[in-house]
């Protein structure tokens, strides 16, 4: 995302011309042993909760640093730091490496920087005598004091640090554990993994709960938010926006994204950053996602349902009657689909890495990616997103085994998964300059069977026999 707002210069140009030592104390006292020797220390953590790991995983991040120290590299050193309980020197290590990374780096692990001032707080209000505090208070504390130091444009790229999948954080602890805890002498390398995999996941804990209602507060103070705009098209299809915008006297350009992933908190991140630089922020979700009732339809009628939006947008008093779209993948392909129907209101479209049929979608180099018939599970099960299904790498990696030993042609993958229904063919239409791309014979199944149409062929670049005996 970071590098699709490095391109902000441009459309603004296009608008217009249309380290400290350990301080005693910190860490936990006496922590018990866990030696990296035989035995493996954590045989017998293999299948604990990671909620019970705090105690172990503290004692060990601080026999590393006992035995490493200085010789770490500053981004492992520093949460293990956070581990042990060293806060002031996980955050001495934060901005050390800010200062080596340059300007560009002064929000990198703004969360860690959060969570490690509210547990300096914590201490200092119990070294004082003033009684205890809760973590929830110390962190809003620690949220609003950092956030308030910040620019508009700094804390929108900082926000987006408060928005994590902690059940798949918690996946992760797991499976870092569970590989940690093989083998009869903790190995080096998985140890590093476990102990990143799980400060991670620990600041995280406590983190997420509490998020979404302090950057709601930060918002609602800086810009004007608008989550659950409906807009109708010509064809009666109602879709979903979500805008934010600086309060001014004067009329903005807007930016607009179409995103079929609906996941509400990242959807306001991109809208937030787009605000922070002086433009209406417009996400615009596909058809059937999020608010919008209609059925789910991929890439069919992104073109037109972005021309009526753009439509829209025009018409608005904040608007200036300028709009440029950006964004990259499934949202880079929209534009150009928004760019055949021409409005005049749209002046740019800078897309980034465009999904192109025949290069990945579905197959490159006439071979198939499996990835995109897990994908249509992912955007089209609900209005939102799949995550059940879509992270089952379980799943996925025996599928890709089970149809590579059936010797089945690719167009009956869903027959090998077992998801395969009778009469649910349904060919999806996009269209994209004067040609159509006639995609999966049904939008759950996301396969491309070389009988639907020679249109895929022709963008694929392959000739139609080369296709057909491939799959």
């Amino acid at each position: 995302m970071k590098t699709v707002f490095a391109l902000f210069a441009a459309l603004t140009l296009i608008f217009a011309a249309c380290s400290a030592p350990p301080l005693k104390g910190d860490a936990a006292s006496n922590p018990a042993e866990l030696s990296t020797s035989a035995p493996n220390p954590l045989t017998a953590l293999a299948t604990a909760e990671p909620s019970r790991l705090d105690a172990p995983l503290r004692a060990l991040a601080s026999q590393q640093l006992a035995k490493q120290g200085q010789e770490l590299a500053p981004e492992l050193r520093f949460r293990l730091h956070l581990l042990a309980g060293n806060y002031q020197d996980a955050l001495n290590d934060i901005a050390a490496l800010r200062a080596q990374r340059g300007a560009t780096a002064q929000t990198l692990f703004m969360q860690h920087e959060v969570w490690l001032r509210a547990q300096l707080l914590l201490k200092q209000l119990a070294a004082s005598g003033s009684g205890a505090a809760s973590i929830e208070r110390a962190l809003t504390h620690a949220f609003d004091e950092t956030f308030a130091e910040l620019d508009d444009i700094r804390a929108a790229e900082s926000f987006s640090a408060f928005i994590a999948n902690g059940a798949i954080q918690e996946q992760g602890v797991r499976a870092a554990l569970a590989q940690a805890a093989t083998g009869d002498i903790l190995d080096p390398a998985a140890s590093d993994n476990l102990l990143r995999q799980f400060q991670v996941y620990r600041v995280y804990r406590d983190l997420l709960p509490l998020a979404p209602a302090l950057i709601a507060k930060h918002d609602a103070a800086r810009y004007i938010v608008k989550e659950d705009v409906l807009i109708r098209t010509p064809d009666g299809t109602t879709l979903s926006a979500m805008l934010m915008y600086k309060q001014t006297s004067h009329p903005q350009p807007a930016l607009l994204m179409l995103n079929i992933y609906s996941d509400t908190a990242r959807l306001k991140s991109s809208v937030r950053e787009m605000a922070a630089r002086g433009y209406v922020g417009v996400m615009l979700d596909a058809r059937g996602k999020r608010l919008s009732p209609d059925p789910v339809t991929p890439y069919k009628n992104d073109g037109k349902d972005a021309h009526a939006a753009i439509d829209w947008i025009s018409k608005q008093p904040w608007s200036n009657g300028s709009v440029g779209m950006f964004g990259g993948s499934y949202s880079g392909l929209a534009q150009w689909a928004a760019a055949r129907y021409a409005h005049p209101a749209l002046k740019t479209i800078v897309p980034a890495v465009a999904a192109i049929p025949g290069q990945g979608l579905p197959m490159e180099n006439n071979v198939f990616l499996n990835a995109n018939y897990g994908w249509a599970f992912y955007v089209a099960n609900n209005r939102f997103l799949d995550d059940a299904v879509y992270f089952d790498n379980a799943r996925w990696n025996a599928l890709n085994t089970r149809w590579f030993e059936s010797g089945r042609p690719y167009r009956e993958i869903d027959a090998v998964d077992g998801t395969r229904k009778s009469g649910s063919s349904t060919p999806i239409s996009m269209p994209i300059g004067s040609a159509k791309f006639h995609g999966a014979s049904s939008i759950k199944r996301s396969i491309f069977p070389c009988s639907a149409s020679p249109d895929i062929l022709m963008m694929a670049r392959f000739p139609r026999s080369s296709m057909c005996t491939s799959i």
